[in-house]
């Protein structure tokens, strides 16, 4: 359960609280994740293959809106999303969890799309930038959830510690303080979605 996860109000770069630590840790108690976000790669998958692998076994969802600006490699899997192998989710997750040569996270993605564990749409803003939003919402099996908006992109230098200067701010919807604004980040994300 998310309440276990021992979510701070803020992560920070160049501390214990750092944005990896937080997407590592909530995203191994959800079971749902839809993210808005500027920019999409999916090479954050290879930063949390065990966490990803664990949520695909769980049967999560997860929902990404990005803008599109998309690495050439990542458009063409989400062109080609239909023509991927027919085996059983399980199935291709046990072998990618098995072998180390296809923890390809273009293979990984193709997979997760494949298989309904992840969807994926793509904003076009009409006022001549870019859709580049930073909100996001991870649920759990018990009806929890913990909203979050900052800096980061759906991307690895944008979760990794070793990546970009990134800040977040969170939102636990069991805490009273922050009832409303998960509610009203969720509807956000829903009308997006």
């Amino acid at each position: 359960m998310l309440t276990t996860a021992g979510i701070q109000k803020e992560y920070i770069p160049f501390t214990e609280h750092s944005a990896e630590i937080f997407f590592s840790s909530v995203l191994g108690k959800s079971v749902f994740y839809r993210r808005g976000s500027g920019y999409f790669s999916s090479a954050v998958l290879s930063l949390f293959t065990l966490q990803f692998l664990d949520f695909a076994k769980r049967r999560g969802k997860i929902e990404i809106i990005c803008s599109n600006q998309l690495a050439i490699d990542d458009f063409e899997v989400l062109e080609s999303s239909e023509k991927l192998s027919e085996y059983g989710v399980l199935e291709q997750i046990k072998i990618l969890d098995e072998d180390e040569l296809t923890r390809d996270p273009l293979q990984f993605f193709g997979t997760l799309i494949k298989f309904g564990i992840l969807d994926f749409k793509i904003a076009q803003y009409q006022k001549g930038g870019i859709f580049h939003d930073k909100t996001g919402a991870f649920g759990d099996s018990s009806g929890h959830t913990v909203t979050f908006r900052g800096s980061a992109n759906e991307t690895y230098m944008g979760w990794s510690d070793e990546g970009n200067f990134e800040t977040l701010e969170t939102f636990c919807s069991w805490k009273q303080e922050d009832e409303t604004r998960v509610e009203n980040h969720v509807r956000y994300l829903d009308k997006l979605w």
